[in-house]
Order: C-alpha cells, then structure tokens, then sequence
C-alpha cells in the first residue's frame, strides 16, 4: 500500500474515531481502539464506516430517525428501549455483524423476505462468539439497514424481515445450534461462510487475516436442449 492510500486510511479512521466517540459518549482514545481493531478490517467486504453506521440510524428510508428521535432501539424496530452504549466494544459488534451478514445471499429484487431480525440475532451471537457473544435485535437490524438490505416490518412487533436466504440462513443455524441435527450436505452453505469463520479463529489466536475475500459470481447453468 502506498503512502497517499496510508494517509487515505489514516484520515478516514481519525473522522470515523471522532463522529463514533461523539455518538456514545466516550474519549477519542477508546474509540481509537475499536476502529484501529483487527476484527473492524471488513472480512467479507470494505472497511466498515462508523459515519456510515450512523448515518443510517438518521436518514435511512426505513429505520431513519423520525423528526429526531431513533426509530430503532436496542430491542428493535419503534422500541421504547434507547440506545446502551458500553462505549468499549459497539462499534466492534457493529462490524462483526456487518460480516456475519454479508456471508449470506442477498434475496433478489421482487422475492419475499422470509429471515426474523430475532432469529438472524440468535444465530449471529453463535456464530460470532467469543468475539460477540450478545447481540440486540436492534443492532443487528442497525447493520442490516447499513448494508441496504431488503427489510419488512411484521405487525405489531420488534422484529423485522431480513432480506437474506433462508436456506442460507437455516444452514448456519444447524451448523452453530447445540443440539440442532447438522446439514446433510453444503449446497446451501453460504458462500463467505468458511473465509469468515477461518478469519474469526484466527483473530482469536491473534494472527493477522491477510487473505482478501471476493464473492464469486453466481453459476449461470445452461439446460441440455430437448429434442424429438
């Protein structure tokens, strides 16, 4: 990487240190330490923004505030829960559940989202654990928005749809779950699901991830013609 791309990087986590110490209510210094963390680097994708994230809580179109007050809470969409900042380890769980749910196929453009927020939350705390052991329904609707995924609300609850594979989705649950019956087979394993799992083992054994991750692009397979 060259010099102008270190002060590139450099800048962005000083104005990304200072917006998320302003958010939660703590010293430049502990904000430092998250955004300057390994496990923030974006294992599946870019670098997550802290500006972005709290742009999102603003102006997203549908978990963005409502004349000023957060649509979103701890407990999810519209909750009377507020925010509850620790202020040492958020913006890390934001980025760990960016990447948990990038791993999974986004729905295409006109299909159903059919992935509860609280069950995609259950799974992300298996998964993602020891690093993220506890996760809110509204934090993980918070990363979902940042990534533009499809989202429907359900009727009269906290929760909303995530538009990600539910056959992805099912697969990584049996796969995290105690107890659960494990996959038969790994057509519906998600395509960033071993990178990612591999990156979090080894920044649990404090070695550095240096291996880039691309999504492939989808197989178009092409029928055998039928003839006679």
């Amino acid at each position: 990487m060259n010099s102008n791309n270190n002060d590139t990087r450099d800048r962005r986590i000083k104005q990304d240190t200072r917006a998320w110490a302003k958010l939660v209510g703590t010293n430049y210094t502990t904000a430092l330490r998250q955004t300057e963390s390994p496990l923030v680097q974006g294992f599946l994708g870019e670098r997550v923004s802290a500006r972005q994230l709290i742009n999102t809580l603003k102006d997203h179109p549908h978990i963005g505030a409502d004349d000023g007050d957060f649509v979103l809470g701890e407990a999810g969409y519209y909750a009377d829960t507020q925010w509850s900042f620790n202020g040492s380890s958020d913006f890390i769980e934001l980025a760990l559940l960016t990447d948990f749910l990038r791993m999974f196929t986004p729905i295409a453009p006109g299909e159903t989202s059919e992935v509860s927020s609280y069950s995609l939350k259950y799974t992300a705390e298996k998964f993602l654990a020891p690093h993220c052991s506890y996760v809110t329904n509204g934090r993980l609707i918070w990363a979902a928005a940042a990534l533009d995924l499809p989202m429907v609300e359900q009727e009269g609850g906290l929760n909303l749809m995530i538009g990600v594979s539910e056959l992805e989705h099912d697969y990584v649950k049996r796969m995290v779950s105690p107890g659960s019956s494990k996959p038969q087979g790994h057509q519906h394993r998600p395509a960033g699901y071993m990178h990612l799992q591999t990156a979090l083992e080894q920044c649990a054994a404090g070695e550095p991830v240096l291996d880039r991750w691309e999504r492939p692009e989808p197989a178009t397979e092409v029928l055998p013609s039928m003839s006679g």
